[in-house]
């Protein structure tokens, strides 16, 4: 006992008894009562660490965040190898970071530590009085991370199939049966058409809805380019990946799965394609709430059969001239990669035939000089240079090469004034800047790369700095600009597409500037990170891939007997939504599946409906990571 304590006990001990008796009453209270609030504030506290669930790559930046309900004194963290049970890190003192929307951050980094295994972090947090033990999932270091991830991106579409009867090819995921066979359209136009029934069975459920959508390039025309992307950044992924084959049947066929998902769409944008040289649009019913079998009675020509969609200020009997690309262009794709690996070579003549009738009956939208004003301009023309693009590496036509160079050029030169991203839910900004560095990286020409060379510090002082540079923003996130202000969250919808746009585009850019700008990478993995867990909430935003999962989803498929959750391997949900616009506060909806039903909207659409652009987006990001990771080895 030190000198002071014996002095303070003297002290106490040479009071008349009476006092003493008080003195020592008063003492015991105020201990019961400082052990009560400790106690309290732990139990009301659950302090949370949050980190990227699947994991690190071993030269990546490593940081973790604890958030707690009330401030801590005093933090350190250990960091523990399961497999030899060594201590790697003992005792390391936690960063205050500061306050945010009322919880306090402090942070953890390990980013020395590289070698490969499976790791768990323990915070010990607390004051002289109690200690505060908080542990996390274990982890990964490893570069094998996104195997998971990869494969349930393109599985998502599999699961979302409509027309067919879908498999449970992920173990304790089911699956349906065949839905929709009453897709269709009779068409009497006098010259192509008499009064005949064209069959529109078959493509992918956009989102929990069932409805099929050909919008802006980013759902099932989207989803056929953005497969074969992934294929064409790692075929030694995917070429060891076959359970199923096209019609859905889990039989393998000597093919990747990838393919034979991607050729299931585009056998459905082939119905879509009529006679006349016009695209149709997308599908939509009365959006009741039914399994996907029972959404209609499969019977054509009965009242139940859904329509081309129409919905106040949504009409879309057809497809744009912009989506008639994005359609080109990912039929052109497939069909080089059908050129180049053998795979379905007897579709090859008519891959080639239906790119080009597609691309031809609607060039002449598309005029030199090109006019953008935003990022839908940029959508628009990013599809015209992709389609050119794809068309002239599969028919080596250089009319195809010279539209395609003419769209780069005038990309390159608006694209600073039309990358405001305001109102770009889902990420066409930033996905038109990536698309437009692969082509200049493809083209391979000092002159093209040097023109998006150019464009790369720019962009990242103009859009991703400005975006995350806020003291408070300790996650890195990519904010949401308005003409005011800039915004965490959107009170509409979740932003997951575009944080995975950006992640993307922003390793492209590290790439072509040759690593001359580490932040580039660190924005890239900061919206891994959230979509992966390192968010408020300590939910992987990404079915089956990671440890803690969304509770309940906004999807029909929560009437599938088994299926309570509505969940679909590989599904990313919208996101974190500021919710009824209060202080631009994360909400998610953490509603446990028995706690309601998609009936009574238990699970909030806006925040956990999954949507085909997100895995767009994914297969994009995750796909090009793993190239860059094999490439580096």
């Amino acid at each position: 006992m030190s000198q002071n304590n014996s002095k303070n006990l003297s002290r106490l001990f040479s009071v008349p008894l009476n006092k003493r008796k008080m003195y020592t009453i008063l003492i015991i209270t105020n201990i019961a009562l400082m052990s009560g609030v400790i106690a309290y504030k732990l139990l009301m506290d659950n302090p949370a660490i949050l980190i990227n669930q699947v994991g690190y790559l071993p030269d990546q930046q490593k940081e973790f965040l604890l958030k707690t309900r009330y401030p801590k004194y005093q933090g350190t963290f250990d960091l523990d190898l399961i497999e030899s049970g060594d201590k790697i890190i003992e005792d390391r003192k936690l960063t205050y970071l500061g306050k945010l929307w009322g919880d306090y951050y402090y942070s953890g980094n390990f980013t020395e530590i590289n070698t490969p295994g499976n790791y768990s972090i323990t915070v010990t947090l607390g004051n002289k009085i109690t200690n505060d033990l908080i542990s996390c999932p274990v982890f990964q270091i490893s570069d094998n991370l996104y195997d998971k991830a990869l494969e349930r991106a393109y599985e998502f579409f599999y699961y979302q199939r409509c027309g067919c009867e879908v498999q449970q090819l992920v173990p304790g995921y089911v699956g349906h049966e065949a839905c929709h066979l009453d897709d269709g359209v009779y068409l009497d136009d006098g010259e192509y058409y008499n009064d005949e029934w064209v069959d529109l069975t078959g493509g992918w459920h956009s989102a929990g809805d069932f409805a099929k959508h050909n919008y802006w390039g980013v759902h099932i025309h989207g989803g056929i380019y953005s497969m074969c992307e992934a294929y064409q950044n790692v075929p030694v992924k995917y070429d060891q990946i076959d359970m199923y084959q096209k019609d859905g049947k889990l039989i393998s066929n000597s093919i990747p799965d990838i393919l034979d998902e991607a050729l299931y769409g585009i056998d459905y944008v082939k119905k879509t394609f009529l006679k006349n040289g016009t695209l149709l649009g997308s599908i939509m019913g009365t959006l009741t709430f039914n399994p996907p079998e029972s959404d209609t009675d499969g019977i054509i020509g009965t009242e139940d059969d859904r329509s081309l969609m129409y919905l106040p200020g949504e009409q879309h009997y057809f497809a744009r001239p912009m989506e008639a690309m994005w359609a080109a262009a990912g039929i052109a794709k497939f069909g080089n990669i059908v050129d180049e690996y053998g795979y379905y070579s007897e579709e090859l003549i008519a891959l080639n035939n239906t790119a080009q009738y597609i691309y031809g009956n609607y060039s002449e939208k598309f005029q030199f000089p090109a006019q953008m004003t935003n990022h839908n301009g940029l959508n628009k023309w990013i599809s015209f240079m992709l389609a050119s693009k794809e068309l002239f590496e599969l028919t080596n036509d250089v009319n195809y090469a010279m539209n395609s160079t003419l769209a780069f050029q005038s990309l390159t030169e608006n694209y600073l004034s039309c990358s405001d991203g305001i109102k770009d839910d889902l990420g066409y900004t930033d996905r038109a800047f990536a698309y437009m560095i692969e082509w200049a990286l493809q083209n391979g020409t000092s002159n093209a790369i040097d023109q998006v060379k150019n464009l790369v510090l720019p962009n990242w002082e103009q859009n991703w700095q400005v975006l995350t540079n806020d003291a408070t923003n300790f996650y890195g996130l990519y904010k949401i600009r308005t003409p005011q202000v800039h915004y965490f969250y959107d009170i509409h919808i979740g932003q997951n597409s575009r944080y995975l746009a950006a992640s993307y585009a922003s390793m492209l850019a590290y790439n072509i500037t040759d690593g001359t700008y580490p932040e580039l990478l660190d924005f890239a993995m900061n919206q891994l990170n959230w979509i992966f867990g390192r968010n408020p909430y300590g939910v992987s935003m990404m079915e089956d891939v990671g440890t803690y999962n969304p509770g309940i989803w906004h999807h029909r498929y929560s009437l599938i007997e088994g299926n309570m959750r509505g969940a679909v391997p590989g599904a990313i949900p919208n996101g974190m939504i500021s919710k009824n616009n209060r202080y631009d506060k994360p909400w998610f909806d953490t509603s446990p599946w028995f706690a309601g039903s998609v009936f009574d909207h238990h699970a909030d659409s806006s925040s956990n409906e999954p949507w085909l652009p997100h895995n767009v987006q994914a297969l994009n990001a995750f796909s090009l990571l793993y190239k860059y990771i094999i490439e580096v080895n």
